[in-house]
C-alpha cells in the first residue's frame, strides 16, 4: 500500500476516537472547503469513437466556497487541479487539468457527523502529453483541449469543533474535451479523498 493509502486508512481509523462537536451549519453559513484525493485503479480515456480502460494513479486538489440559504442546502463554486500519469505498453501519457464551475451540497441529518451529497459541473482545460501508439486512436502529440465536466459524489463531514470539519468522501468525475485536430476525448474516473472545511456564521 502506498504512503497516501496508509495515511487515508489511518484517518478513517482515528475518526471514531475524536471528540466531535455538533454541526455548526445553519442558514447563512459560509463554508470554505479544501481536499486532496487519489483516483481509483481505473480510468476510461480516449476518443468518443475508441476509448481505452487503463490503470492510473492520480493526484487531485480542490477548493470550494459555499453559501447555505438553509441548514441542509449549500450553493457555491469549486475549482480543482488534477494530474495523472500512466503507461501502456511502450507508451506514456500525462494529463494536467484545471476545472472550475458551480456546485451544490445537500446535507442529510445533524449531530457531530453529517452525510453530504455533492454535485457540480463546469468548464475544464486539459493538456495531454502522449508518446507512443498504445492509447487507441490518440496520436503521438501534445494536446491542449477545452471542454466541460460534471461531478457527483458523497462524503461524511466529522465536526471537530464549531468551525472545522474533517471530510472523507468519494466522487465520480467525467470530462469531455475537444481538440480541433483529433476530435472529442473523454476522461472519467473515481476519486477517494480527505479534506477539511471551515465554517463562518
Amino acid at each position: 500500500m502506498s504512503r497516501q493509502g496508509i495515511l487515508g486508512a489511518a484517518v478513517i481509523l482515528l475518526v471514531p476516537a475524536l471528540t466531535l462537536a455538533q454541526s455548526p451549519v445553519e442558514s447563512g453559513t459560509v463554508e470554505i472547503s479544501g481536499s486532496t484525493g487519489f483516483l481509483g485503479s481505473f480510468q476510461t480515456l480516449g476518443s468518443q469513437d475508441e476509448a481505452d480502460d487503463i490503470n492510473i494513479t492520480n493526484l487531485a486538489s480542490a477548493l470550494g466556497v459555499f453559501f447555505y440559504p438553509s441548514a441542509s442546502f449549500g450553493v457555491g463554486v469549486t475549482g480543482a487541479l488534477t494530474k495523472f500519469t500512466t503507461s501502456a505498453g511502450s507508451s506514456d501519457l500525462t494529463a494536467n487539468s484545471t476545472l472550475i464551475g458551480p456546485a451544490v451540497k445537500f446535507r442529510i441529518g445533524g449531530g457531530s457527523a453529517q452525510f453530504v451529497l455533492t454535485g457540480g459541473a463546469g468548464i475544464t482545460r486539459t493538456t495531454l502529453d502522449i508518446t507512443g501508439q498504445d492509447f487507441g486512436s490518440m496520436e503521438e502529440t501534445g494536446l491542449t483541449t477545452d471542454g466541460f465536466y460534471w461531478v457527483a459524489g458523497g462524503e461524511v463531514d466529522f465536526f471537530l469543533n464549531d468551525f472545522v470539519s474533517l471530510d472523507v468522501g468519494a466522487k465520480y468525475q467525467a470530462s469531455t474535451v475537444t481538440d480541433d485536430a483529433d476530435g472529442e476525448f473523454d476522461v472519467a474516473g473515481l476519486t477517494v479523498g480527505v479534506g477539511f472545511s471551515l465554517y463562518f456564521n
